[in-house]
């Protein structure tokens, strides 16, 4: 139970003594890790995506697959920013990006997120195959988006820059909500992640609507 709370105390509180810089620095003072952890605060659908995934997480028991779904998030998380250059070359041989514009792409990939959480909280499957699923493409479309606003090549100093940021809220935040999310009663959880699979899909629809128009 000690081992457990110390974890906890580590994992929870830790990084909150990096995260300080938020509050009593301004942006243009921000260093490039700095401006990553702000790029997650600063936008609404990456963390409506993340309170998704949280939700459909939440109902897994064991510590070792949470363990797991971890391992797999941060192993996706680094291949797509491994073989970013790859991956723009296929969408950009393959006009991907000609319905919003390249300028867009950034967000729009985020609204598809959403709309692809928004089904598996409606469904709400048990099975961890999908859980590892959802994780993969999370992580892919964070990291894609993340690579696409960095400045520099990925090398192992990127986690200490712009991705390293990004990727240390990401998690964080992540284990907050789900360790929030146990808290309330699973009958409850089930009925909030229809509501909110619904309301996510909607947004991301609209979003992506809006931003074909405008």
């Amino acid at each position: 139970m000690l081992k457990k709370s110390l974890l906890f105390i580590i994992i929870i509180f830790l990084p909150c003594l990096i995260i300080s810089k938020l509050f009593y620095l301004t942006v243009a003072e921000y260093g490039l890790f700095t401006s990553g952890m702000y790029n997650i605060f600063n936008n609404y659908t990456l963390l409506l995506c993340l309170l998704g995934l949280s939700l459909l997480l939440v109902n897994t028991k064991k510590v070792i697959t949470h363990l797991y779904f971890f391992i797999t998030f941060l192993f996706f998380y680094i291949l797509t920013l491994i073989f970013i250059d790859f991956i723009l070359g296929v969408i950009f041989s393959n006009n991907l990006d000609r319905l919003w514009g390249f300028d867009k792409f950034p967000l729009v990939v985020l609204y598809f997120l959403s709309i692809f959480l928004g089904f598996m909280l409606w469904f709400n499957p048990l099975n961890n195959t999908f859980k590892f699923l959802s994780i993969i493409i999370f992580s892919s479309i964070i990291s894609f988006h993340v690579a696409l606003k960095d400045i520099e090549l990925f090398t192992i100093k990127s986690f200490i820059n712009f991705p390293g940021g990004n990727l240390l809220i990401t998690l964080w935040l992540g284990v907050i909500l789900i360790v929030i999310l146990k808290i309330f009663n699973k009958k409850y959880i089930r009925i909030i992640s229809k509501i909110y699979g619904s309301w996510i899909i909607v947004i991301g629809i609209m979003s992506a609507i809006f931003s074909l128009i405008y």
